[in-house]
């Protein structure tokens, strides 16, 4: 009885912190959070034009893409708060078509204490990349219609996405693409805000991979490292899942895709597409 009494008092006790976060706290990170925001310095960074010569003649599109993968490595040096009542510091990435111009250019926003580490990470990927402040740019007119999206993932973290290493031809041209079919008095942009990811997911990651490698698929190896795997190994002690004795192809290839990406940094990402134009219904298109 004093068993079930406690367990209720816990459960009640969660239940009121989690209505207090929602209520009180979580707003009050969310107010910072938008300050943080406004807070960031914003370059625009011109990148050298490649030009293939005879020395470079073997390189292809993707060991030249490979350099950005080390500058987005270098982004993992920003520290977290480690604080509830204080947003981790991000990074913005942001490749948008202006309404006065028909450029398509690239923005990076970075927290004020990271303005040098920015700029000697793109210099030391890209020697001859241009730098500009503009801190106070305005990419959309305050006089139009916006639509915006989100995007994110459907599947659980420690899935693979598919990276330049897979595709067929460079991925940005189809983003340049789209963005170059805006009219002269419309905008449309991309925006990526990156933080590192916190400290846990790998041993998620590599505990599936273990089980993998036993011989389990990868739901049931999810199923073997869950909470509730304890209840369910109590539960049929007498009928254990048994592993199969080697994993099917695609399943192995799985495998092998999760293990490489607990070896690459990893970020929280949010994935926003906006754009403008002096109707609802084209910018909606």
């Amino acid at each position: 009885m004093m068993t079930i009494i406690a367990f209720l008092g816990l459960a009640l006790l969660l239940v009121g912190s989690g209505v207090l976060y929602v209520a009180l706290i979580k707003p009050f990170v969310l107010q910072r959070g938008i300050r943080q925001g406004l807070r960031l310095r914003v370059y625009r960074v011109v990148l050298p034009q490649y030009e293939r010569n005879s020395e470079d003649s073997n390189k292809d599109e993707t060991s030249i893409i490979a350099v950005m993968e080390q500058l987005y490595a270098s982004f993992g040096s920003i520290k977290g708060t480690k604080s509830m009542f204080t947003p981790d510091p991000h990074i913005s990435l942001e490749i948008v078509n202006p309404t006065d111009t028909d450029e398509i250019q690239f923005f990076i926003g970075v927290p004020r204490e990271y303005v040098s580490v920015m700029e000697k990470q793109i210099h030391g990927q890209y020697p001859g990349a241009e730098i500009e402040d503009v801190t106070d740019y305005r990419v959309f007119p305050q006089e139009a219609r916006m639509s915006a999206a989100a995007g994110r993932t459907k599947s659980a973290d420690e899935l693979p996405l598919q990276t330049y290493q897979t595709f067929e031809s460079d991925p940005l041209n189809q983003i340049t693409s789209a963005l170059s079919k805006v009219y002269h008095n419309e905008s449309a942009g991309i925006q990526v805000l990156i933080k590192p990811a916190p400290k846990g997911w790998e041993a998620r990651a590599k505990r599936i991979v273990s089980k993998m490698q036993e011989g389990y698929s990868y739901k049931a190896a999810k199923r073997q490292i869950g909470w509730l795997s304890i209840f369910t190994q109590l539960k049929h002690s007498q009928n254990t899942e048994q592993p199969p004795k080697s994993l099917a192809p695609k399943q192995q290839e799985l495998m092998e895709a999760i293990d490489s990406k607990t070896s690459k940094p990893a970020f929280r990402v949010n994935l926003r597409v906006m754009a403008v134009a002096e109707e609802e219904t084209r910018a909606k298109q």
